[in-house]
């Protein structure tokens, strides 16, 4: 099989997930010879489940795993709707060929599996395997996502999967490096950083669904992206050393409430997003690479030479 990549007529051959969570689903259904065959095969994941249940036994965290409730709720719904995913392993075939032009110290996991997990986090890595939870995946409308914001429901959708593998690829190979003077500035430089490598991994991709927007949330921030800005500054955020700060300006919520109670969510990354993309804009020059590390975004001078003008 191979697949073709968005916009560039390339071909890659797919990455394969392989689908664990079946196995989650059945394993204390199985005779005593499969189920040997099944610790064999599924080391990796069964070390992490092992960890997971603080148990020894490979065969007991399965069998934790498999009776577990996430498995029991989620299990079913899986089944039914997450049949099929032919369509993201061939875009994380274009991932990986992307990683090596645009990023070539990070690599794609040795192994991608699907599991069921009762994290709210989506991806987990481990080592060299990667585990994505696909029970944070099974669509927007899904009703046991009711309890979450809307932005969090938009992003478990199926389709958003491999935009989630590539960040979480990124962020791990070059993760953002705490100091003591880590100003506001610093994280909002980071986090436009990364949005930037997702822009360069993914060409075809529409920059607002890289940030997890949908058009009117982009829209508004587009609009009011001069006063999302000056408040910013105004409110003495920008140079504050506090990671709370920060994370309100950046992590999932409802609204950036710390501008704007309408403010759509981590409006910080796209502030952090726009200040990047105006630095490359006159250093075309620049890696995403030199863009990930702390001598760009710690850097006394990054803002000053983006030449940032809110609203161009």
């Amino acid at each position: 099989m191979v697949a073709a990549s968005c916009g560039s007529g390339a071909s890659h051959e797919p990455i394969y997930i392989e689908r664990f969570d079946s196995i989650e689903m059945i394993y204390t259904s199985l005779p005593a010879s499969e189920r040997v065959a099944v610790l064999s095969r599924y080391t990796p994941q069964i070390d992490f489940l092992q960890t997971l249940y603080g148990v020894s036994s490979a065969d007991s965290a399965m069998a934790q795993a498999s009776a577990s409730e996430a498995v029991n709720v989620f299990g079913p719904d899986i089944k039914k709707r997450i049949t099929d995913l032919s369509a993201v392993e061939e875009r994380l075939g274009q991932l990986k060929a992307s990683l090596k032009e645009v990023l070539p110290t990070a690599e794609m996991p040795a192994r991608i599996s699907g599991i069921i997990l009762p994290y709210r986090q989506s991806i987990v890595t481990a080592d060299s395997l990667m585990l994505v939870s696909l029970n944070h995946y099974m669509g927007p409308d899904y009703e046991g996502y009711a309890i979450f914001d809307p932005y969090t429901r938009r992003q478990k959708n199926l389709d958003l999967l491999p935009y989630h593998v590539a960040e979480a690829i990124v962020t791990s190979a070059y993760p953002y490096q705490y100091s003591e003077n880590a100003t506001v500035l610093s994280r909002l430089l980071y986090e436009g950083a990364v949005i930037e490598t997702l822009r360069r991994l993914f060409e075809d991709a529409d920059v607002a669904v890289l940030m997890g927007y949908d058009s009117a949330q982009m829209q508004s921030l587009m609009q009011n992206e001069s006063t999302l800005w000056q408040r910013v500054v105004d409110r003495g955020m920008l140079y504050d050393v506090d990671r709370m700060t920060a994370a309100k300006l950046i992590d999932p919520a409802n609204a950036t409430s710390i501008v704007s109670s309408d403010a759509p969510p981590r409006a910080g990354r796209f502030l952090g997003w726009k200040i990047v993309n105006s630095y490359t804009r006159s250093h075309s020059e620049v890696s995403a690479a030199e863009l990930l590390v702390p001598d760009f975004y710690l850097s006394d001078s990054a803002l000053k030479e983006a030449n940032y003008s809110p609203g161009n």
